[in-house]
């Protein structure tokens, strides 16, 4: 008899730390790390290098018909896409590559394209699962499904220190991070309400809090919490109902 692969969602808002602690999580069990995000950075980069108006949707859809996004696994518990076969790397990252992301994957029909692609990908191997939805729509019947919160001004921080280093306190950048926080909690907003698929928790998702506690400790938290399922079989955790991590 097969053994039936786990899967675990970890959804979050932006900046929260969720793929940190997914990558992290995944390569602490032993599974593949899924970034839903990436797949879409890869139709932005698609839609970039064409020129193409990333609001067209015959366009964005035509796109994805006559190229190819792939999934492969790299490394322990990695994994990366491909864009006709071909590693695009850091390109996936560039600002306008960003913005194409955002406006494309608006799209119902577009969601709906890469759905398979997410939800089929590495069947023979257990799956941490990292996005904006992965426990409400591409794996409602997860095994395990967590939900990443962080406060706003932590955030902003975290946000800052990475663009500025040790200078992050400094009185001079002390605006920026206000900025920041604005830009934060307008995203927060835009993305809870978006009429296709909005960031929300999953119901039964165990909510984790990663404004105090260290990575290690978070991702440790949320080791044991799976490891203690597994003496019997693991389920969904709506038996659990929503509790902090």
């Amino acid at each position: 008899m097969t053994k039936r692969r786990v899967i675990i969602t970890i959804d979050g808002l932006a900046a929260s730390g969720k793929s940190a602690i997914s990558k992290l999580l995944a390569e602490r069990l032993g599974y593949v790390h899924l970034s839903s995000g990436a797949i879409y950075r890869a139709l932005g980069l698609l839609i970039y290098r064409s020129g193409a108006d990333p609001a067209d949707l015959p366009t964005v859809m035509r796109l994805l018909e006559e190229n190819t996004i792939g999934l492969v696994e790299h490394g322990r518990s990695g994994s990366k896409v491909l864009l006709n076969g071909a590693d695009p790397g850091e390109q996936l990252y560039e600002p306008e590559v960003s913005n194409a992301t955002s406006i494309s994957s608006a799209h119902p029909e577009v969601r709906a394209k890469l759905l398979p692609l997410q939800q089929e990908c590495f069947p023979e191997r257990g799956l941490v699962a990292e996005g904006r939805d992965m426990g409400t729509v591409v794996f409602p019947d997860a095994d395990i499904k967590f939900f990443i919160q962080a406060a706003a001004d932590i955030r902003a921080q975290r946000r800052l220190s990475q663009l500025y280093g040790q200078n992050s306190a400094a009185q001079d950048v002390k605006s920026l991070k206000e900025k920041i926080e604005m830009e934060i909690n307008e995203r927060d907003r835009r993305d809870s309400k978006r009429a296709v698929s909005p960031t929300v928790a999953a119901e039964g998702a165990i909510i984790v809090d990663n404004s105090a506690k260290t990575l290690t400790e978070v991702v440790e938290n949320m080791y044991h919490f799976v490891s203690d399922l597994g003496s019997s079989p693991i389920g969904n955790s709506d038996k659990e109902g929503k509790k902090l991590v």
